[in-house]
C-alpha cells in the first residue's frame, strides 16, 4: 500500500491508525496542463473521444450535448435535448456501466457491471454486454450509470484486485470507521486512499453508528392489526 501527498490531495494508507507507517513510500503529483473551459456550463457528463471533449450540460428544460475542442475550449457542435430530458451523463461505446436497479425482465440486477457494445441511433437502443448481451431502449437508460467508480455501500459483498478510495473532510457525514473498514476490505491486493490525512483520522476515530430516526417501531406496535393464532 502507498501513501501519496500533495498540496491539494493526499493518498493515505491506514491500518487501524491515522499515522503513517514507517517505511511507507511517499509520492507527489504535478499539474501536467490546464485547458480552458466554459465557466457557465453546468457540466454533468464529460468524455474524451477521438481528440475531442464531449460534454453534457444538465439544466432543467435546456440541456445540451456539446463537442468541444480540448486545446481552446471552442464549442464545435451543440445539440439541444428535448425539454423533457435532463442531460446528466455521457457514455461512449466501449464504456463500462453499472446497473442501478433490479430488472427481472432483462435478468440484470443492481450492481451488475457491463460494457456498452453498440449504440443504435436508428432504433434508439443501447446494447450492453453483462454475462450475456442485453438491449436497453433509450427510455430504460436511467437504469445505467458509468461503472468506473461505485459507492462503498454498492461494493459490499464484492472484492476487487485493487481499489482507489477518495476521502475528504467534505464527506464528514460518511467518515465512519465501519465504512472505512468496509472500503478497505473490498480489495484483495492493493488499496489507495486519495484525500486528506485529517479525513482519515476523523474516519478512524469515529466508531459511533449514527442513530436512525424512524417511526416504524411505533407504527408496528400501535397500528399493526392483532395476529390471531388458529
Amino acid at each position: 500500500m502507498r501513501l501519496i501527498t500533495g498540496a491539494t490531495c493526499a493518498v493515505v494508507m491506514v491500518a487501524c491508525c491515522a499515522c503513517q507507517p514507517a517505511g511507507t513510500p511517499v509520492d507527489s503529483y504535478r499539474v501536467v496542463h490546464v485547458y480552458p473551459h466554459d465557466p457557465a456550463a453546468f457540466t454533468q457528463g464529460l468524455a474524451f473521444h477521438d481528440g475531442y471533449l464531449y460534454e453534457g450540460t444538465g439544466m432543467e428544460g435546456r440541456s445540451v450535448v456539446r463537442r468541444v475542442r480540448l486545446e481552446t475550449g471552442e464549442v464545435l457542435q451543440e445539440v439541444p435535448l428535448d425539454r423533457q430530458h435532463f442531460g446528466e451523463g455521457i457514455a461512449i461505446a466501449g464504456d463500462k456501466v453499472i446497473q442501478l436497479r433490479n430488472n427481472y425482465q432483462k435478468l440484470v440486477f443492481n450492481g451488475d457491471t457491463g460494457v456498452i457494445t453498440d449504440i443504435d441511433l436508428e432504433n434508439q437502443e443501447v446494447r450492453v454486454r453483462f454475462d450475456d448481451e442485453v438491449v436497453f431502449d433509450y427510455t430504460d437508460l436511467n437504469e445505467l450509470a458509468l461503472g468506473y467508480s461505485i459507492s462503498v455501500h454498492r461494493a459490499q459483498g464484492s472484492e476487487y484486485p485493487a481499489t482507489v478510495i477518495p476521502l475528504l473532510i467534505q464527506h464528514y457525514l460518511m467518515l465512519q470507521r465501519n465504512l472505512l473498514y468496509t472500503a478497505l476490505t473490498r480489495a484483495r491486493g492493493t488499496v489507495v486512499l486519495v484525500g486528506q490525512r485529517k479525513a482519515i483520522g476523523m474516519a478512524v476515530r469515529n466508531a459511533q453508528v449514527r442513530k436512525r430516526y424512524s417511526g416504524l417501531a411505533a407504527r408496528l406496535s400501535t397500528d399493526a392489526p392483532a395476529v390471531r393464532s388458529r
